[in-house]
This record gives structure tokens, C-alpha cells and sequence, in this order.
């Protein structure tokens, strides 16, 4: 009915519906973008404002003669995690950026089973710079 309830049996019950609600349509929930990943040497994992800077960053890698890609989650949550698996497994090298301290990381790692990227984080309000971006990625080259 739309009342706040305390009672433990239709809570457990609303919040098992409303999960497998998600889990059964992951696939239809699930958007993200591939950027130049399909000769690419480098990931970058990039989501949300920050991703336009992340593009600028990669055509600028490739003009410098390192082939870079984007993979941008647009849907958080669920995670892409198929396509996490995949990345995981195809790159060697992947570089993680957020303007924050790092909690999406966490999930990619979690799904990825490895800890093993370049990151780059700044939580000051301030964006991080195409060319900071470029500058992580040949440091890891």
C-alpha cells in the first residue's frame, strides 16, 4: 500500500522482489560505450563527466602513437560485469579514473578478480585533464 512498515517478513519479501527484478533483467539494464577498444593496448575505464575528457586523452594517445581505448559504464549498477570479465582478460594494462577516491574501482576489481591498474583520482571538485590522463597512461607504457 505504500506505507512505511517495520515488519520483517514484508521487507525481506519487497527487497528479494525488487532485486530479482534487477538480477533476471541485468542484460536490458546493463548500457555502456566502447571507444576505439577494438586495436587498442590500453583501457582506460572511465565513467560519467570525466569520459569526455578520457576520449580527448585517447585520440591524443594515438597521435603519440600508444593505442588507447575507452570502455565508459553508462549503468553503475548493475555493473557491467560481463564486459569487466572481458576487459580484464583481454588488457594487460588498464588505467581506472574517477572523480572520486576510488569506490568504483572496487567493483571492477571485485568483478575483474584483480588489482593489478593504473589509477587516477581526484575528489578536490576540480576535473581531471585530458593531458593528467595522458600523462598516467605513458607512465605506465
Amino acid at each position: 500500500m505504500g506505507f512505511p512498515t517495520e515488519d520483517g517478513k514484508a521487507c525481506e519479501y519487497n527487497i528479494e522482489r525488487l532485486m530479482n527484478k534487477i538480477n533476471t533483467k541485468t542484460d536490458d539494464l546493463v548500457h555502456f560505450e566502447e571507444f576505439m577498444l577494438d586495436d587498442a593496448e590500453v583501457c582506460i575505464i572511465a565513467y560519467g563527466s570525466i569520459s569526455r575528457g578520457a576520449k580527448e586523452a585517447v585520440m591524443k594517445l594515438r597521435q603519440d602513437g600508444i593505442k588507447a581505448g575507452l570502455f565508459r559504464p553508462i549503468t553503475l549498477w548493475p555493473s557491467p560485469a560481463a564486459k569487466f570479465r572481458e576487459i580484464g582478460a583481454r588488457f594487460k594494462k588498464i588505467m581506472v579514473t574517477e572523480l572520486n577516491m576510488g569506490q568504483y574501482l572496487e567493483e571492477i576489481q571485485r568483478v575483474m578478480k584483480r588489482d593489478d591498474f593504473a589509477t587516477l583520482h581526484k575528489a578536490n571538485g576540480r576535473p581531471i585533464a585530458p593531458l593528467e590522463m595522458v600523462a598516467k597512461v605513458k607512465e605506465m607504457m
